[in-house]
């Protein structure tokens, strides 16, 4: 069994964790901390999971007792905390997978820009991370003992842009990005203004307009595919989905549409990402559309998958339920 830990258990990303690794065939939560409940049961601060973890108690945080107990550890906390955690363990064997922002980007001072001069504990083994999307770094994720798990905007923008232009199908200096996630993006402490029930009820609002930390990451990482070419031709439909097809022909995640918009509803409490594209006539522009759960395709879902694959597991493992 995989013998696993959470640093930051109070989360939401940290319960969506919980749940996942109870049902896991390979793995088992082994040590959660928490600054705030030390000594309470898990049960006792995730309701949800009463009956399941009744007996695990939260602990105080002990990079000896990690690494001496955990073959993996989820780090669950906010950018610029999360890199003090990583250098204290980086150099023990267990592996470690970030689901806060202080390893996606490779360069410090990029870092600093989108996440305004939060400061980075080791800015020195920034490359040493791998950036945690399966379906685009498989291969990667299953030598590294560092993991960047990707934000949740930058998984669905980046899987539904990487396949079109590699294959040079879009031009990159014409993208247009509009976005919406749910309030649990914002986390559990109250934000006034972003996860307030006064502030969200009945309303979808801007969020962080041209300062998102996760535009950073999209911008990065579709480097990697992107070849500044203005396509002239007209290109269907139907090309633009084979595309899509043949990129993710072996990702079991991955639902390409034919014959409707993703919606919401059908993603809801999954794993998977499900996209679609069409062409306005009237305009000549592509829409495509990419649909995921932000708690689990973009955080805890997508953690699991990266954890398989580190452990030399199917990508699948424990995450069959959330395949729809």
């Amino acid at each position: 069994m995989i013998k696993t830990g959470i640093v930051g258990g109070g989360s939401i990303v940290a319960n969506e964790i919980m749940k996942i690794i109870s049902i896991h065939p390979e793995a088992e939560l082994i040590y959660v901390t928490s600054e705030t409940s030390i000594g309470k049961p898990v049960s006792t601060v995730h309701n949800n999971l009463q009956g399941i973890y009744d007996d695990l108690l939260f602990s105080k945080y002990s990079a000896d007792e990690i690494s001496g107990t955990c073959d993996i550890v989820f780090i669950c906390k906010s950018h610029g905390e999360s890199s003090s955690y990583v250098k204290d363990l980086f150099d023990s064997d267990c592996k470690i997978i970030d689901m806060g922002g202080d390893f996606r980007l490779k360069d410090v001072s990029i870092f600093n820009f989108w996440y305004h001069g939060a400061k980075h504990a080791c800015p020195e083994i920034l490359n040493k991370a791998v950036y945690g999307l399966p379906e685009l770094y498989k291969e990667k994720i299953k030598k590294t003992n560092l993991l960047a798990n990707p934000g949740c905007y930058a998984t669905s923008i980046i899987l539904a842009l990487a396949p079109l232009l590699k294959d040079n199908l879009i031009n990159p200096n014409e993208i247009i990005i509009c976005s919406s996630s749910g309030i649990s993006g914002a986390g559990r402490e109250p934000k006034p203004g972003f996860n307030m029930f006064m502030d969200v009820y009945r309303n979808v609002k801007p969020y962080k307009l041209g300062v998102h930390p996760h535009i950073g990451e999209i911008e990065q990482e579709l480097k990697n595919f992107s070849v500044i070419v203005s396509v002239s031709t007209q290109i269907s439909e139907e090309v633009i989905l084979k595309c899509y097809e043949n990129f993710y022909s072996e990702c079991g995640f991955i639902q390409i549409l034919k014959d409707r918009i993703p919606d919401v509803k059908d993603i809801l409490g999954t794993n998977m990402c499900s996209i679609n594209a069409k062409i306005d006539k009237h305009s000549s522009k592509l829409i495509i559309f990419s649909a995921i759960d932000n708690l689990i395709k973009g955080a805890a879902g997508q953690g699991v998958q990266n954890m398989n694959l580190m452990f030399g597991l199917p990508d699948t493992a424990g995450l069959e339920y959330l395949k729809k």
